[in-house]
């Protein structure tokens, strides 16, 4: 009878373990870069030990007409199995609208995603789900959730798991009958309504609304039996206007030749307010919600996502601060340098206005500005530059510097000038 007791005792700690383990909260995020780069590479590297797993975009499927074009990045799928992380698959959809459209493409979308998952398997990758992402109208969940009950025989041992729509919630049978067929769904709360003009407010995430369809999806994923996570943006946009300030289009990782007289706005994903939502998404511990997927992996060359610095502040849930220094750099004997320094965690417009100041002897004999600033004497101090910058959109990442202009002064003596002191200040 004790060897039973003990046997059950260890029984029930191991179901417990397992709970526990399945609670816990996590944080992933998306590699959705289309090309292959060292910096995506550094990016893996750097957030490996606060990312718990990642799902890339594999494959992406659009239609010229009936006809099926599909693109696959390239990934080292046995290097993503070597960092030890589940590695998850994305399958991007493009627009299908019509009953006839869902049918045809039905063998094509199973086509394709038995065809990938056979080859990253090959690669010597296992992944830990197959996400299929297809932004389905509202009238035809019925008919999405028969392409996901075919992908979920195809994927096999594979989970199956779809992003999802907020709109989607209110169809409630619907949802609930397309949630019971996958393994799990992934809530996107981010995106960019278009503005009617540039002064119009806009954002990517809404925390108040985020957080209200993460409560209902919650409501629903328990209904269906199944879990889900929550997608926060890390990325950005720059938003197009005319002369007139009515909207023309926006560009994301790519740049994009805008027309004469456009005028730019970039919108960024605030990383306080995000870090703010994980944290409350957490710390209301949903029933049915397990974590955050962020989209998309900061890479050093994606100019418009948070850089790995901020991402890494906002998972460690630290403050975080926005910090520019301006300081002087002695290039040389006479000769002085003023650079800007972000020592924050968050990308910075570069400051409108600074004020260089000295004492001593010397005279100030020359200078210049850099970079869109332009340096004049203080009306009001004769030992005072003042540096305006004229550049718009300028920015500054946390950890980099930038050289926005020089002085020199003169040595009548020809010796290394030490009793000056320069002081600089952003105002």
């Amino acid at each position: 009878m004790d060897k039973l007791r003990r046997i059950i005792v260890l029984l029930l700690l191991a179901t417990c373990a397992r709970a526990a383990a399945g609670a816990a909260w996590t944080h992933d995020a998306y590699i959705w870069q289309r090309k292959p780069a060292a910096q995506v590479d550094d990016a893996l590297r750097a957030s490996s030990g606060q990312v718990n797993g990642y799902c890339v975009l594999a494959s992406e499927i659009s239609w010229d007409k009936a006809s099926p074009k599909i693109v696959r990045p390239r990934f080292d799928y046995a290097g993503l199995a070597a960092l030890g992380k589940p590695i998850g698959l994305a399958l991007r959809i493009g627009t299908r609208n019509s009953e006839k459209q869902f049918a045809d493409a039905l063998p094509q979308i199973v086509a394709e995603a038995s065809a990938l998952l056979e080859s990253v398997r090959n690669a010597g990758l296992a992944p830990s789900e197959l996400q299929i992402d297809f932004d389905c109208p509202e009238s035809k969940l019925g008919l999405y959730r028969g392409w996901l009950a075919a992908l979920k025989t195809a994927a096999g041992e594979t989970p199956l798991t779809f992003t999802a729509l907020p709109c989607w919630l209110q169809h409630e049978r619907e949802f609930v009958d397309l949630a019971r067929t996958a393994d799990g769904f992934v809530l996107q709360v981010h995106s960019l309504h278009k503005p009617r003009a540039i002064d119009d407010t806009f954002t990517l995430c809404e925390p108040g609304a985020a957080l209200h369809w993460c409560r209902g999806a919650d409501g629903l994923a328990a209904r269906a039996g199944t879990r889900f996570r929550v997608a926060l943006p890390t990325y950005g946009y720059t938003l197009g206007f005319d002369d007139k300030g009515r909207f023309i289009g926006l560009a994301a990782e790519t740049p994009r030749d805008w027309p004469p007289g456009a005028q730019l706005r970039t919108v960024r994903s605030d990383p306080r307010a995000m870090q703010a939502l994980a944290q409350t998404l957490a710390a209301e511990k949903l029933p049915r919600a397990t974590g955050i997927i962020w989209f998309r992996l900061p890479a050093e060359n994606d100019r418009l996502a948070w850089t790995g610095k901020t991402f890494s502040a906002v998972i460690e849930g630290g403050e975080i601060i926005s910090h520019l220094a301006v300081e002087i750099h002695r290039a040389k004997p006479g000769l002085a340098e003023i650079v800007i320094i972000n020592r924050g965690h968050t990308t910075e417009p570069l400051p409108q206005r600074v004020k260089i100041t000295w004492s001593g002897d010397a005279s100030l004999e020359s200078r210049d500005g850099l970079g869109g600033y332009s340096f004049y004497y203080d009306r009001d101090d004769p030992r005072a530059l003042v540096g305006m910058r004229s550049l718009a959109s300028t920015e500054i990442a946390p950890g980099h510097s930038r050289v926005i202009g020089w002085v020199r002064f003169d040595s009548p003596d020809k010796k290394p000038i030490t009793n000056i002191s320069i002081n600089a200040t952003i105002p």
